[in-house]
């Protein structure tokens, strides 16, 4: 062989093995690399299980303790709920021994969890506290790390926003200056339904007067329950009520005139009636129980028309009086008697839209009759005359 091609093979075969060096290199560092990974790897995984072996009787309850907010933000409570059952299968694991596994159960149960703060807003860093059985913890073997933990709010809403009295009746009743107050509260809701609402003038309302009606909450305590509310009282006047009859040119003369027909009416219809003794009733005279009973009245009239008015419109008592005084011949076919009679009506009153009316239902009741006109008189409207102002009607 020609030795300048011995040399240029020589050459060849010299790179070949440099390059076959080079090329070993970085697989050996690879090698390297991943036996140094699966070293720490092996080393982390021994720490882990070091750990868990260390910390297997010790018990962190915050990841078993769920907290609800209720109320609007700013103004929220918070609740806790511990998932027992959950606790429970953490500690009991595979255990079999039914005494551990008893004393596991026992102390799962015991745990609960309570937030003290009041009025929390999103973002608050509030305290939990947590309570547990220290004697079944210690017959479960197991070690509390921690009784107390503070978590950041979050998740409270803004509220409701409602109309407080939207949903409450609110009526004058009765009539100027002796009106009253009426409320119902008609909330379905089992808070709302609940609150109270009271008039700081409940009764002797007089026509004019303003009267406050106020929730037994205030704006705070609303919000703590998720109500929003712009006002907790609103405040009426008293401005369309029924007002007592003050003076006789009040009085309605067709009013008048069907009372005075009722009460002429009631005498007919009682003196006529055969289980009734008008002229017993009249004298007292117990001699009209053993005649014939065949009554009947005759000539009957109206004397006179008296009203009466209260002088202290601030007093007590009825406001006004309305007095019908008639007569009549009463006669049983023997003999003939004049007998007075005098009807009573009290609180007349005008409506809201200026009518005149006063109660005269059953005027059979409404009556006292005699034969001495001045003592009937006296004994029905005169000893009335020191408190009231008596106006005779025409």
């Amino acid at each position: 062989m020609d030795p300048k091609n011995v040399v240029k093979l020589r050459v060849l075969i010299d790179k070949t093995q440099q390059n076959t060096q080079d090329d070993e290199k970085p697989k050996l560092s690879v090698k390297k690399a991943s036996l140094a990974a699966a070293c720490v790897l092996a080393v982390m995984i021994c720490i882990i299980f070091a750990v868990k072996w260390l910390n297997r009787n010790r018990l962190d309850p915050s990841g078993y303790i769920k907290l609800s907010y209720f109320g609007a933000n700013g103004y929220a409570g918070a609740e806790c709920s511990v998932d027992k059952e959950k606790l429970y299968r953490a500690l009991a694991g595979r255990e079999k021994n039914m005494d551990k596994l008893t004393a596991y159960r026992n102390l799962a149960e015991s745990f609960e969890a309570a937030v003290q703060e009041r009025d929390i807003s999103n973002g608050d860093r509030i305290e939990v506290s947590v309570s547990y059985d220290a004697q079944a913890a210690k017959a479960a073997g197991i070690v509390v790390t921690k009784d107390r933990y503070t978590v950041k709010a979050a998740g409270i809403g803004n509220g409701e926003q409602i109309d407080l009295f939207s949903k409450v009746d609110i009526v004058f009743a009765g009539i100027s200056p002796e009106a009253y107050m009426v409320i119902e509260n008609n909330w379905d809701e089992e808070y709302l339904k609940n609150l109270e609402f009271t008039a700081d003038k409940p009764v002797g309302i007089a026509a004019g007067d303003t009267v406050v009606i106020s929730c037994s909450a205030d704006q705070s305590e609303l919000a703590r329950h998720g109500y929003i509310v712009s006002e907790t009282s609103v405040q009426l006047a008293a401005d369309r009520l029924s007002s007592y009859v003050e003076n006789a040119g009040q009085l309605d003369g067709s009013l008048l005139e069907k009372i005075k027909l009722e009460a002429v009416g009631a005498v007919e219809e009682q003196t006529e009636d055969r289980s009734f003794r008008m002229l017993y009733r009249a004298t007292g005279d117990q001699e009209y129980l053993y005649t014939l009973n065949d009554e009947h009245a005759e000539n009957i009239e109206l004397v006179s028309s008296v009203f009466l008015t209260r002088k202290d419109k601030e007093g007590s008592g009825e406001a006004n009086y309305l007095y019908l005084v008639c007569r009549a011949d009463v006669s049983n076919d023997e003999e003939s008697i004049e007998v007075f009679f005098i009807f009573e009506y009290s609180q007349a009153f005008l409506t809201t839209d200026g009518q005149c009316d006063i109660a005269h239902d059953e005027p059979e009741k409404r009556y006292t009759c005699g034969t001495d006109y001045d003592s009937l008189y006296a004994s029905a409207i005169g000893e009335k005359e020191e408190a009231y102002d008596v106006h005779v009607l025409e």
